[in-house]
């Protein structure tokens, strides 16, 4: 959560009129008023024409078919949509003339006042951003699904509750435009090859995702597989790190990171310590918690919140139970139960939000 604002002053230039650049630039008439806005694109199909036409209605400058160094005339600046790339010529001389560039994403935090939860890694975003959504819902807490997924985030900027949780699909392209972003909870599902006609290596690539943790805090929250090699590298950030694990709570091998929330013998258990504390450390934040929820206080619904193997271990629910099938749905599910358990819903309430989850709709 943020609400600090852009701190600009002056002409503001969006550049990209995809779906999260034309929604940047309502959300800046909606809390810049008195700040000029410019939307430009170097498309000037007939397509944008109605968007256009809207646009200029709320007072915002269109510029189609244009991409050139002009735009940048008494900008003080730049919110860039996801889909375009770094490297163009505009983006390059904003930079060289000390004007920020930030990514849409960025610029929807900043005026933002709630809590949010990150979801990247290569595959199973949107599982996992759909899957936290509904358990969430489910148990009777305020909270909606944006960013990669579908719903841009700055479309919420000035239009949603901010006792809402926010639920936010992230891209590597949304991630590389980074600046000061930190979500409460940052979930990594995994890493592996992708976008390298984008990124200009794979190191590149994997820099972007990690830019997820990057200025979390000591009370915020990253959760990462144990099971990916790729994601066990340093994490950047101060946050507590809850990881999540398939093949059991104990690392397969020597050194490596044990699993806050695993599977055990076909059940998906929880350690009360750890996911204890990192609750603790974000209750302040959770609208639920402020009236002094706590994590497990009974709450247990059907199929979970019992003590099983002792050492504080709690069971959520038996796999086979889960709406969700498959290996790679597993992992998206125990990310799932990490995020929400970490935000103080019980395990009882997971588990009925495991059970009745519908799938996304393709």
């Amino acid at each position: 959560m943020a609400a600090g604002g852009t701190g600009q002053e002056g002409r503001v230039l969006v550049v990209g009129a995809a779906r999260s650049g034309l929604a940047a630039a309502r959300a800046l008439c909606r809390v810049m008023p008195d700040a000029p806005v410019v939307l430009a694109d170097r498309d000037s199909e007939p397509a944008l024409a109605a968007e256009a036409a809207q646009l200029r209605e709320l007072g915002v400058g269109v510029e189609l078919g244009r991409e050139d160094n002009s735009l940048l005339d008494g900008c003080s600046l730049v919110v860039k949509s996801p889909g375009v790339p770094n490297g163009i010529s505009l983006l390059v001389e904003a930079r060289r003339q000390g004007i920020p560039v930030i990514g849409e994403v960025e610029f929807a935090w900043r005026h933002l006042e709630n809590l949010m939860v990150g979801v990247t890694g290569t595959n199973g975003k949107t599982t996992t951003t759909e899957l936290i959504g509904h358990i969430l819902k489910e148990s009777g807490r305020r909270a909606l699904v944006a960013g990669n997924v579908g719903t841009p985030l700055s479309s919420l900027v000035g239009e949603v509750d901010g006792d809402t949780v926010l639920v936010v699909e992230l891209s590597s392209f949304q991630l590389e435009d980074t600046v000061d972003f930190r979500p409460d909870v940052a979930v990594l599902l995994n890493l592996t090859e992708d976008h390298l006609d984008r990124h200009p290596d794979l190191e590149h690539y994997f820099s972007s995702k990690m830019m997820v943790f990057a200025n979390q805090g000591s009370e915020d929250v990253a959760i990462l597989n144990r099971d990916d090699p790729n994601s066990q590298r340093p994490v950047p950030g101060h946050a507590r790190q809850l990881w999540f694990g398939r093949s059991g709570r104990a690392a397969p091998e020597a050194g490596g990171p044990e699993a806050s929330v695993y599977l055990r013998e076909g059940t998906i258990c929880a350690d009360a310590d750890t996911v204890g504390e990192a609750a603790a450390g974000l209750k302040s934040r959770v609208p639920w918690q402020r009236a002094g929820y706590q994590w497990g206080d009974g709450r247990k619904g059907p199929g979970g919140g019992e003590d099983s193997e002792g050492g504080g271990c709690r069971t959520v629910i038996e796999w086979s139970r889960a709406s969700l099938k498959g290996d790679h749905n597993l992992e998206n599910a125990l990310a799932a139960t990490a995020a929400c358990l970490s935000l103080g819903l019980a395990t009882g309430e997971v588990a009925a939000g495991l059970t009745g989850f519908p799938g996304v709709r393709h």
